[in-house]
């Protein structure tokens, strides 16, 4: 196995003689309904009622770029910009640009170091850290980094091969609030560390098992307008945005029956412990399932369904009605395209998110929602 430092030599070698780029344009037009816009409470028109039952324009363009080196090295870069522009409620716009770039370099046969940088800039509204309405835009960045090993074991076939996986990455996200609002700072930074393991049992059949601990650390409290003094974020009682530790837990089954064809059945599970007394951990359990199915005519139908429950853990300050809070998270989506040559490509897809819940407080992002999304559209790919 190389040593580091002729792993650096080899990589800054590489750099320098770089073969030409495939350039891969690509652009995406979409028309869609949404019945509930902006899910969580908000005092948008004077209610506390959800925006909802609005039609949307989507597009996105951009271009995806790839360097090809000797013993299976690579580079690859992707920079795309997407808009969302809602009919009636003109506030609730969406915008987004998005930078993506990964190396990989293999060791041999087995091993492969890789590195993924990722950035991306939104402009959207939301609800503030204290959970209460936020009627204006705000904007927000985000850049992280991951470092990857990841150990290929022998192949079956080419439908999939057995892997262990590590994978640490850094975030740093810095938000620009309204400074009209009351709200706590929602800049943070944030560590993870993952583990996964695959198994295949056949060339049809395979097992794997994925581990992450999510480590994210909000800034200090803001004061504004007269608001309270500063005080850390993590003593806010009533701050859901509020430092924590996640603990995620996979674990699923895929069967790939004859090729173009994929299901996967899964169990996942989630613990979060945040800064202070607990007061918005939780506990949440859930179960998936989700298929693929490639066609003759090479139409592509997939879909995912999944439900979920969270029981949080200590009664809080603002929802004393709830001694214990729990919600249920329904969820599905189903998606087909259609190419149209070797460049165009038709697509549909629906969306269903739901939160049941037994808190009615019209302010708690705990409150009980129903989302349906339908949107259709075309996308050129260079």
């Amino acid at each position: 196995m190389k040593t580091l430092p002729a792993v650096l030599l080899t990589l800054l070698s590489g750099s320098l003689y770089a073969a030409k780029p495939v350039v891969s344009p690509f652009a995406t037009l979409e028309a869609g309904f949404e019945s509930n816009v902006f899910q969580s409470p908000d005092t948008f028109a004077g209610t506390t009622e959800p925006v909802k039952d609005d039609t949307f324009l989507r597009y996105e363009a951009g271009v995806d770029l790839a360097w090809r080196f000797p013993a299976g090295r690579r580079v690859d870069l992707s920079v795309a910009h997407e808009e969302i522009r809602f009919s009636s409620h003109n506030l609730m716009n969406r915008y987004g640009t998005d930078v993506w770039a990964q190396y990989r370099h293999p060791l041999n046969d087995r091993w492969e170091l890789s590195t993924a940088g990722y950035w991306e800039s939104r402009r959207e509204r939301g609800v503030d850290v204290d959970g209460l309405p936020l009627s204006q835009t705000y904007t927000y960045s985000a850049f992280e980094i991951s470092p990857r090993v990841e150990w290929k074991g022998p192949v079956f076939d080419d439908l999939g091969l057995s892997e262990v996986r590590f994978t640490l990455s850094h975030r740093a996200a810095d938000y620009e609030t309204p400074i009209s609002t009351n709200v706590q700072s929602q800049d943070y930074s944030q560590n993870k560390f993952g583990l996964r393991l695959l198994q295949n049992y056949s060339s049809q059949t395979a097992a794997w098992f994925e581990y992450e601990v999510e480590m994210r650390d909000y800034d200090d409290y803001i004061a504004r307008l007269g608001g309270p003094a500063a005080l850390e974020g993590d003593q806010d009682p009533n701050g859901t945005l509020r430092s924590h530790t996640d603990h995620h837990l996979a674990l699923a089954w895929e069967k790939r029956p004859r090729p173009g064809v994929r299901w996967e059945l899964g169990l996942t599970a989630t613990v979060r412990d945040d800064g202070f007394q607990n007061y918005f951990g939780y506990k949440e359990a859930g179960i998936y399932v989700k298929g693929k199915h490639r066609f003759p005519s090479k139409t592509e139908l997939s879909g995912r369904a999944s439900w979920a429950t969270r029981g949080y853990d200590v009664q809080t300050l603002s929802l004393v009605d709830a001694t214990q809070r729990r919600v249920s998270l329904p969820r599905a989506t189903i998606k087909a395209a259609q190419p149209l040559g070797a460049r165009w490509k038709v697509h549909a897809r629906y969306d269903f998110d739901s939160q049941d819940s037994n808190i009615n407080s019209p302010t708690s992002p705990l409150q009980g929602f129903t989302d349906h999304a339908l949107s259709g559209g075309v996308t050129f790919d260079w």
